[in-house]
């Protein structure tokens, strides 16, 4: 069990922790795949089954663009610093 998921189990983190940008009120959240269980601090794709459900579609595109977006700064970072390749 990594630190993260612990922290998270225990309450440590993500709790009830609002950020007031512009008047607006933002809880903050992970981004997860469509694989991992509901949690409320967790963003996750609808996985529509028909192409009816064009905003589940539109959601699910913005999400895997953020996603792709994430992934490549941290891939960016692992070749700068070496030292993050370890783990």
């Amino acid at each position: 069990m990594s630190i993260l998921y612990r922290s998270l189990l225990s309450k440590q983190i993500l709790q009830k922790l609002i950020v007031i940008i512009e008047g607006v009120q933002i809880q903050p959240y992970l981004l997860g795949d469509v694989a991992y269980p509901i949690w409320p601090y967790l963003f996750k794709g609808y996985k529509p089954w028909n192409n009816d459900m064009v905003d589940q579609i539109q959601f699910d595109q913005s999400m895997n663009k953020g996603h792709v977006l994430i992934e490549n700064a941290f891939g960016i970072l692992k070749n700068r610093w070496k030292i993050l390749k370890k783990n």
